[in-house]
């Protein structure tokens, strides 16, 4: 009888297989996919701050370009309403300037025993260099901080 002598890791050489599906996965690597998979859905809070800091900072430029525009109409019909002022003052103005009669009022002042004032009578005064005028109050420059609290207080009148 004849005997062969096989060598032990030739007994269980590999077979090749056209289809791998049949054969499981190791476990380290499904393990390994799915903390990939994990690690890209969540989202850390860093992140998650940014987006909710940039909402919140484009919904305020978004209600300042509205409300400018409102500040922009309402300034244009304040504009148109103080033109029909002006022009109401001076007519009133000249009507009024119009119905005096200084022939009757000098009639009347003789009648009442008035006459002129003498230099005695006469009293000049003299306004220190500021007073008597009304200056507009200076704005300040504001900051990018103060213009996004300005900003934020605005949204608050607005809405509440």
């Amino acid at each position: 009888m004849k005997q062969y002598y096989i060598n032990g890791s030739e007994a269980y050489a590999p077979v090749p297989v056209d289809e791998l599906s049949h054969l499981p996965e190791d476990p380290h690597k499904l393990q390994a996919k799915e903390q990939k998979h994990t690690k890209g859905k969540r989202l850390s809070p860093l992140a998650v701050g940014t987006v909710a800091m940039v909402l919140i900072l484009l919904f305020g430029v978004l209600f300042s370009t509205v409300r400018l525009f409102e500040v922009r109409s309402e300034r244009a019909e304040l504009l148109r309403q103080k033109q029909q002022l002006l022009s109401l003052r001076e007519r009133l103005e000249m009507e009024y300037e119009q119905g005096i009669d200084l022939d009757a009022v000098a009639e009347r002042a003789e009648d009442l025993g008035m006459g002129l004032p003498t230099a005695e009578q006469i009293q000049h005064i003299d306004l220190p260099q500021g007073e008597g005028k009304e200056e507009a109050p200076t704005e300040e420059k504001m900051g990018v901080f103060r213009a996004i609290l300005a900003m934020f207080r605005d949204m608050k009148e607005y809405f509440f």
